[in-house]
């Protein structure tokens, strides 16, 4: 350790090494596993569940189920379920050691780059807020990559060269674009130890040679993994759809996201972030570390030249700021993609350089203070951040289940998944409970559905298949997964399946762009017949009555009701009379009109038509509330929570004034609440 390292120095002994890796797997271990069974993503766990569970019925990835993930995650649970019963607490289980070991790797890392003092920081703040479990492989590769390519610098031979090379093709294999950069560090990095020798303890001059054949071991170690992957996919005849999926067109659409990074440089920043204020400026965190870590680089690079820790150092920045590109999302562009680990580790330089130029200028004691600030605090923007996580946020796109944190805890609903009790949000539990219940009412046991654009969890909650060879679709403008010929080709199985129902994010219908292929074949040839929180459930029919009735339908989900849908919906009802839908159309459309007495009919008899939905009833009850009619709406709250209690219900029964007492009737120091 240099003279220039001394804040916070310690000395690391393999054994003190062993130790803190030790603390750190038992206190990850601790932290994370009671974790496992709170929170649910409707738009991401099932990215994986659902093509991995198609994959053991005899399917392959990118011949039946079309996606522009790479493969390996894929076939990693394929053979951890081939093993044992399909569980995504078994899967979590996974990702907690996964988890765990990456915040191990993070520690080894760090340990190359600052003080041991320091060292245990980038690890600890991966370990509280790792971010959403199917991300965990992301990071994991991203580690272990950099640790052998440290050890490959610290000590350059053949065999490290290519273990450095074959890690990269992992992570091809796992997440394209950070394979893609792996594979150019790998190449780079394989040949300066031969063309700087001195600096590396290979030599005395520069030898091509040897950088070539660095260089190709470091290639072949590459090929490994990715030429094994491509022969397996080459069996089944679908080699050329992985490809085209996850090779051409996901790079393609790679800047298609909603937003870019100059959302990053823009004053609506902090007004946009849906996290809120703090989170929009922590945004703007990797604009200030990462041109100082570029500052803090090139004075290393002048006071030591390009050894091992500089090529490290260059490394991790190159690979942070090429991820900025998720800064369409605030919280994935802090910590929870593979942009987050190194973040960490260069804010942790930064901190810890100019640590070390505040103590080679400051004399004894007040001094020595002063070279101790930036040290602390980092500690205390650390603390700040993984506080932020759990607890500051008001909220966590797209929902608490995201931040893979211990926020995920106050998910309090059970909910049944694979066979194993899960703890939800009560708004989602709400929703899996409606829709669960539709689709048994409805729908024959071995009839298909169809869920779009983003939800893949409902064919595993609702034990039900995919009638199409779609995974899932971005909202992304134009054809950004799937191309317009593969889109009409999956419509039409579709049309020839017997599915008779689809599952659709009601944003995503309503999405103000014109529809691409997806949503307009599912406009022309489906219809709504329930709006459940943030989903609509469409059954095919698509006569001129259905037609009228989805387009008064978006057009109510975009705000911007035509003065004709009241009587359409007043023709569809009289047309459709047991249909619960179009009366709660009615009723929001009368309601907004001010026609307050004919919306609350409408709501009631909708209520009627879906018993099991008390969303009609709660909406009657607050329009008698805004009115002042606290018997009435107290009714229909008692109705609605006799149903399904919520917060919601509750609040509202909370503000409604107590019911006037007969005067003969004993005094009560209690209000009355039918529901306990």
């Amino acid at each position: 350790m240099d003279r220039a390292r001394p804040v916070l120095h310690c000395v690391m002994t393999p054994r003190r090494g062993a130790l803190v890796d030790a603390a750190l797997v038992l206190g990850g271990l601790a932290y994370l596993l009671p974790l496992r069974r709170h929170g649910l993503m409707i738009n991401d766990d099932g990215w994986y569940l659902h093509p991995v569970l198609r994959m053991l019925d005899g399917e392959v990835l990118y011949r039946d189920v079309l996606t522009f993930y790479a493969p390996l995650e894929h076939h990693l649970f394929a053979a951890v379920f081939s093993l044992a019963e399909p569980s995504i607490v078994l899967a979590r289980t996974v990702w907690v050691a996964i988890l765990v070991a990456t915040v191990v790797l993070t520690h080894r890392v760090a340990l190359r780059l600052v003080p041991p003092g320091l060292a245990w920081l980038p690890a600890v703040v991966y370990a509280l807020v790792p971010g959403p479990w199917h991300k965990a492989l992301l990071g994991f590769c991203a580690m272990s990559f950099f640790l052998v390519l440290a050890r490959f610098l610290e000590k350059p031979t053949l065999r490290r060269a290519a273990l450095m090379g074959g890690t990269a093709g992992l992570i091809f294999v796992t997440r394209q674009d950070l394979g893609l950069a792996g594979f150019a560090i790998a190449l780079g990095a394989a040949a300066i130890p031969q063309l700087a020798p001195a600096r590396f303890g290979v030599g005395a001059a520069p030898s091509l040679r040897g950088a070539s054949r660095s260089v190709a071991t470091a290639l072949a170690g590459f090929g490994l993994p990715v030429a094994l992957t491509a022969a397996y996919y080459a069996h089944f005849g679908a080699l050329p759809a992985l490809v085209e999926m996850a090779y051409v067109r996901a790079f393609g659409q790679m800047g298609a996201h909603r937003g870019s990074l100059g959302r990053l440089l823009s004053p609506d920043t902090f007004g946009l972030a849906a996290e809120g204020r703090a989170v929009g400026i922590l945004m703007l965190a990797p604009l200030v570390v990462y041109p100082a870590a570029g500052v803090a680089l090139i004075a290393r690079l002048r006071r030591h030249g390009l050894d091992a820790t500089s090529v490290l150092l260059l490394s991790l920045l190159a690979v942070a700021v090429a991820t900025l590109s998720q800064a369409y999302l605030p919280m994935l562009l802090i910590r929870l993609l593979q942009s987050a680990i190194p973040l960490y580790l260069l804010t942790t330089f930064v901190a810890a350089e100019l640590a070390r130029v505040l103590a080679r200028r400051a004399a004894a004691g007040p001094g020595r203070l002063v070279a101790a600030a930036p040290p602390v605090l980092l500690v205390a923007a650390a603390a700040a951040l993984v506080w932020l996580v759990i607890a500051g946020i008001p909220h966590v796109h797209p929902s608490d289940e995201y931040s893979g944190s211990a926020r995920v805890r106050r998910a309090r609903e059970p909910v049944e998944v694979l066979g194993d009790t899960l703890r939800v949000r009560w708004e989602l539990a709400e929703e899996i409970r409606l829709v669960r219940a539709f689709f048994d009412a409805c729908c024959e046991p071995d009839e298909p559905v169809l869920a779009l654009p983003l939800h893949a969890t409902y064919y595993i909650l609702l034990d039900r298949r995919n009638p199409t060879r779609i995974l899932g679709e971005h909202y992304g403008p134009g054809d950004y997964v799937l191309s317009d010929a593969r889109k009409r080709a999956e419509m039409e199985r579709l049309r020839a399946s017997d599915a008779r129902y689809a599952i659709v994010a009601a944003d995503w219908l309503a999405w103000p762009e014109r529809p691409e292929r997806l949503r307009r074949t599912l406009l022309r040839n489906f219809h709504p017949v329930r709006a459940y929180r943030s989903l609509v459930i469409l059954a095919r029919g698509g006569d001129a009555s259905d037609r009228r009735l989805t387009e008064v339908h978006r057009r109510l989900l975009l705000g911007r009701e035509a003065p004709e849908d009241t009587e359409r919906l007043r023709e569809r009802v009289r047309e459709r009379p047991a249909e619960p839908l179009p009366r709660a159309l009615l009723g929001m459309v009368l309601a907004r009109e001010g026609r307050i007495d004919a919306s609350i009919r409408a709501f009631r008899a909708a209520a009627l038509r879906d018993p099991s939905d008390p969303i009609h009833l709660e909406r009657a009850a607050r329009l008698l509330f805004a009115q002042g009619r606290f018997d009435e709406a107290r009714r229909d709250l008692i109705r609605a929570r006799a149903v399904r209690e919520s917060p919601e219900l509750r609040a509202l029964w909370e503000k409604i004034p107590p019911a006037p007492r007969d005067a003969t009737a004993p005094p009560s120091p209690h209000r009355e609440d039918p529901l306990g």
